[in-house]
């Protein structure tokens, strides 16, 4: 229903242009959660929705910054009290390593400080008393010790993920499941698992693929393979089974780009 970008962010006023400002408010509000993502089509898409919904003077009322914490932990409680269900909330701070990773160089100061100030002592205190279970998946850096950074409680246990070429390649089964369920039944003939796209039988093909160390470098690996499928989408009558060059290509540019270490 709503898109950010179709949000209408500004105001005219004697013939200047300037923010909204419930815009300007929810800006200086996520400044205050520092180890949050600064996001604004985020709050563009939340400013739309407050406005068809017509919850902009409730919106100026409040406060993230203030109202997060007490928010999620009244949630929790709720869903453990009357649901019987315990909640999980998982702080993903992998999607954050595109601003401490610039041309595969690793700001490790800044890194360790989003580590810091990613959880509160009050999440600390409330995961503690078992009001709900935290998950927080970090990249792991060499010589950052993550867990002196995050939390420097027992009571979190940690537990480091370590990926093996046919993990690799069951979490790109993953991703082609899903891919098959948007494709069009009409265009597109759904193919049974990743091996079979880039052709694994093919030795010279397997020596690529697993050079691919990461579920992000497989993540944007995809990504770049389609490129290569939609250059000769139009004009073929098979499956597109991939070259070595089409492999090569894609792996070069996932190991490559700037976000994919995880």
């Amino acid at each position: 229903m709503y898109r950010a970008s179709k949000a209408e962010i500004q105001i005219k006023e004697r013939h200047f242009f300037r923010d909204k400002p419930l815009l300007t408010y929810l800006e200086n509000d996520l400044r205050k959660l520092g180890a949050l993502r600064q996001d604004g089509e985020k709050l563009h898409l939340l400013l739309a929705i407050a406005e068809g919904e017509g919850f902009q003077t409730k919106t100026l009322e409040t406060t993230l910054s203030n109202n997060v914490l007490n928010d999620l932990r009244l949630f929790a409680l709720f869903m453990k009290n009357h649901v019987k269900k315990t909640v999980v909330f998982i702080i993903d701070g992998i999607d954050e390593n595109e601003y401490f990773f610039q041309q595969n160089a690793v700001d490790k100061v800044s890194l360790e400080l989003f580590y810091r100030s990613s959880i509160s002592q009050e999440v600390v205190s409330a995961t503690s008393s078992q009001n709900f279970y935290l998950s927080l998946f970090y990249p792991k850096i060499d010589g950052i010790n993550i867990e002196d950074a995050s939390v420097t409680s027992g009571n979190f246990p940690i537990h480091t993920i370590k990926w093996d070429t046919k993990s690799l390649i069951d979490y790109a089964d993953y991703i082609l499941q899903e891919m098959n369920k948007n494709a069009s039944a009409s265009r597109c003939k759904s193919l049974t698992d990743f091996k079979t796209l880039v052709n694994y039988s093919d030795r010279s093909n397997a020596e690529i693929i697993n050079k691919i160390t990461t579920p992000r470098a497989i993540d944007f690996f995809m990504k770049y393979l389609i490129t290569e499928m939609n250059q000769c989408a139009d004009n073929v009558h098979k499956l597109f089974i991939a070259t070595a060059d089409d492999v090569d290509n894609a792996v070069k540019k996932s190991i490559e780009h700037p976000r994919q270490t995880s």
